[in-house]
């Protein structure tokens, strides 16, 4: 049985992250700011339907986006600084919000509810790439799949997953006919992952980015998915394909055979 206290809390965070999610859909959905990200969305041919289904968002480009909504809306801050969602910059007592400029990939538990956020920069070199939450008491990388709570069923009725690197290739397979995709919040394959994924299937079939580092990570996510029993495959792409780029150029079908 969880303790209250510990319910109260978890329940604080969860709420606190639907705040942020429910702005992040808006600033997208904003004619004059989100007009990058939805060009971006656009150029990685993710439809505005998915956009909705898989609440995709945007950080804007200001600073105090999120602080000035939580303080409007009387959203508690300190439940926003705990999520690291709000950061306070080393030389100043002040907060600033910890994604901006952004795409917003929110990350969900097995029952739906939101507990971190995926964020890719609109800057063309700015580093890193991608931005994750950090790590809460609702919220660990280590035992989290992109995309788990749509896909399991997929899963449990082809009785195979597919486990790609990145939240576009799950979206982009979930969407062209491959429901059974998920993938990992950008960390290593671990023993947690591997028992997430005994429990709906024991087949799971590896679709790495063609590139050496996508390989020399599908290479360890096995060792780790066999070692946990699982029976493993890994599906070889054209190089310098990803799971995203091949299904667009491909199709499903051809996908499929691969």
């Amino acid at each position: 049985e969880v303790p209250e206290e510990v319910r109260t809390r978890n329940e604080n965070l969860y709420r606190a992250n639907e705040f942020a999610c429910r702005l992040y859909e808006r600033l997208l959905a904003d004619p004059r700011q989100g007009e990058r990200a939805r060009q971006y969305l656009a150029s990685r041919k993710i439809p505005p339907a998915a956009w909705k289904e898989y609440r995709l968002g945007y950080s804007g480009p200001g600073r105090e986006q999120l602080i000035r909504a939580a303080r409007k809306d009387k959203a508690p801050l300190d439940v926003l600084r705990e999520l690291r969602l709000i950061v306070s910059p080393s030389d100043s007592r002040d907060y600033v919000d910890y994604f901006r400029e952004r795409v917003m990939f929110p990350i969900s538990s097995l029952s739906g509810r939101v507990i971190a956020f995926g964020a890719r920069t609109l800057e063309k070199d700015a580093e890193p790439k991608y931005l994750n939450s950090s790590e809460s008491p609702i919220y660990s990388k280590r035992r989290t799949l992109f995309g788990l709570h749509k896909a399991r069923e997929a899963i449990r009725e082809r009785r195979t997953a597919i486990l790609v690197e990145g939240y576009t290739d799950c979206i982009s397979l979930q969407l062209h006919g491959f429901p059974n995709a998920v993938a990992s919040c950008g960390t290593a394959i671990t023993a947690e992952h591997a028992a997430l994924l005994r429990r709906v299937t024991q087949r799971v079939t590896l679709v790495p980015d063609a590139d050496p580092a996508g390989l020399q990570a599908a290479l360890a996510a096995g060792a780790v998915l066999l070692g946990a029993g699982l029976d493993v495959k890994a599906a070889r792409l054209e190089a310098g394909m990803d799971p995203d780029s091949a299904i667009l150029a491909l199709g499903g079908e051809k996908f499929g055979e691969i």
